[in-house]
């Protein structure tokens, strides 16, 4: 269970960098990253966010299952 929370962790950072990155960009109106790229780490921040969201479900019913037995 602690390598669960660690990879959540883990992505949450993940999400915060990218975060970090498409707002910099925004405040400096940065004419190097395009709208690919902003796309692209969009995309990443979605996927991270999907499966620490699945993450955090199994570890809510891995813990609802122990607790019932």
């Amino acid at each position: 269970m602690e390598n669960e929370f660690a990879d959540i962790k883990m992505k949450i950072r993940e999400i915060k960098s990218s975060l970090i990155i498409l707002q910099q960009a925004v405040q400096n109106e940065n004419q190097l990253i395009s709208f690919s790229n902003i796309d692209d780490h969009l995309e990443i921040i979605i996927e991270n966010i999907e499966d620490t969201l699945n993450k955090c479900e199994n570890l809510s019913e891995h813990q609802f299952t122990l607790l019932n037995q």
